[in-house]
């Protein structure tokens, strides 16, 4: 059934009347993606030595920030990911479960470019620390968990959508954090680094992450 979605999904976009125009767009888009992909990879491979170069730890220092990383795609994807989308008015005449259009829709959304970009840097990052002699079990239960922290924030995504209550709470959040830590009244990273940390130190926690986006889903 899902190869039909597909095939059916294709057929709608070849046959749209705006078929060129849209081409077009995803040409250009697509561009633009891999550019910034390419950049990515780069900033994943020299990030480690950068920051050793500056006498920081590498992956303590990633840590740190990465609370601000994971609000700012929350946040950014409220306004430029498209939610999945479906011509299903011909399949209600037909004898299909909801479940499996939803299913449908919902396996479409985690192939969206905002759930592919983070791998580009997070994964050459991850390469990097192993090399180095970081625990391969550690980094890899540390990358896992990133990666559970990309898909629930595309499902989280879906269920903000038209929630904008919810999403302004995300975004004052955000802005309250970053403006208190410019000016020095709170530091958040503080205590947010040490639970991205305990992905590392402690493997069965990043591992755990998993379930997040699948209870999510």
């Amino acid at each position: 059934m899902f190869k039909k979605f597909i095939f059916l999904e294709w057929k709608s976009f070849t046959r749209s009347g705006a078929f060129k125009m849209n081409l077009f767009l995803k040409i250009v888009l697509g561009l633009v993606a891999a550019f910034y992909t390419v950049m990515l990879f780069f900033l994943g491979v020299g990030a480690f030595y950068l920051l050793k170069k500056k006498s920081l730890e590498p992956l303590s220092t990633i840590d740190k920030y990465l609370i601000y990383w994971w609000l700012l795609d929350l946040t950014t994807r409220y306004f430029l990911q498209k939610l999945p989308i479906m011509r299903v008015k011909p399949f209600l005449t037909m004898p299909l479960k909801k479940g499996k259009i939803v299913s449908f829709l919902l396996g479409k959304s985690a192939i969206s470019f905002f759930n592919i970009y983070p791998a580009f840097f997070f994964l050459p990052f991850t390469i990097v620390l192993m090399a180095n002699g970081y625990s391969i079990i550690g980094a890899l239960s540390w990358h896992f968990a990133i990666v559970a922290l990309v898909y629930a924030n595309n499902y989280l995504n879906l269920l903000m959508d038209n929630l904008d209550r919810l999403f302004i709470g995300v975004a004052v959040v955000l802005l309250s954090f970053a403006g208190l830590q410019y000016f020095g009244y709170l530091d958040i990273t503080i205590y947010a680094a040490p639970v991205f940390q305990a992905f590392y130190h402690w493997p069965a926690v990043g591992f755990l992450m998993l379930l997040l986006p699948v209870f999510l889903y």
